[in-house]
């Protein structure tokens, strides 16, 4: 079958996944992914080299995604960083553009034409998939009695490190003679809201962004450790809907402000 008239199977928990319907460009550019991705092994150009594309897997770019959905490249960019941030997909990168593998393709889009309502409940959609396993081996392999991380050092990649970086340059943003801090302890403590609170790598850095964009909360948030503390009162000041302070700026500009942070940090 020709991927490009043929289909797939969406799965109505699609909907219950925060990321994949924050708005609707998002929403767009996680369906042009499962649209465009292979069902069968093929031969590709990618840079120089030929290489066999698995089934879940395409080669593409922000350009060309920004131009089919007629989306900015730059939130293309944001998009596919909080796809791959939330482990919904992997990315691979040169100068001709990225080779994309989606997460637990096989799980919904297989060939069988009938699946009982059973076993479409439970292979549920990539996101909640991956959260809970991975909740699950933070919880068998970092976690003792008391709820307390061991000796365990967050290796470069992993979601609990990547996190971490993003609000250490927002923290330098907002008081750039700030000491920095170490990251392996903030990991830790960002682990704790990702495993036992159940917030997700996108929550925790919007609400932390938000507290040092906020005039009060800028002297009060200072790590993950208070952000997990005052969590619940964080939250609902930031989303009932009241008059913006001097330091608050839109919510779209917010996204973009942590992403183009976060650049300048790495790159540094």
């Amino acid at each position: 079958m020709d991927r490009e008239k043929g289909w797939i199977k969406l799965h109505r928990k699609m909907l219950d996944n925060p990321i994949v319907c924050k708005d609707v460009d998002h929403l767009a550019v996680w369906v042009y992914l499962l649209l465009k991705a292979t069902h069968k092994d093929i031969e590709k150009l990618f840079g120089k080299d030929i290489i066999t594309l698995k089934p879940g897997q395409l080669i593409t770019g922000r350009k060309k995604i920004a131009s089919q959905l007629n989306i900015s490249e730059s939130k293309v960019n944001r998009i596919i960083k909080r796809l791959k941030n939330e482990q919904l997909i992997e990315q691979q990168v040169n100068n001709k553009g990225s080779l994309v593998t989606i997460r637990n393709w096989e799980l919904y889009q297989n060939d069988t034409e009938q699946q009982n309502e059973q076993q479409v409940n439970n292979k549920w959609t990539a996101s909640e998939q991956q959260v809970n396993t991975n909740k699950n081996i933070r919880n068998k392999e970092y976690k003792n009695n008391n709820n307390i991380i061991t000796s365990h050092k967050f290796e470069k990649g992993s979601v609990e490190l990547e996190t971490t970086k993003r609000m250490i340059a927002i923290l330098l943003k907002a008081k750039p003679d700030a000491k920095k801090p170490n990251e392996q302890s903030w990991a830790k403590e960002v682990d704790k809201i990702l495993r036992i609170d159940g917030r997700t790598s996108e929550q925790i850095v919007w609400l932390f962004n938000w507290a040092q964009n906020n005039d009060f909360w800028v002297a009060h948030v200072r790590s993950p450790r208070k952000l997990r503390e005052k969590w619940d009162t964080l939250e609902i000041q930031a989303t009932r809907g009241r008059k913006k302070t001097s330091r608050e700026v839109d919510a779209d500009e917010r996204d973009k402000n942590i992403d183009e942070v976060f650049d300048a940090f790495e790159q540094a």
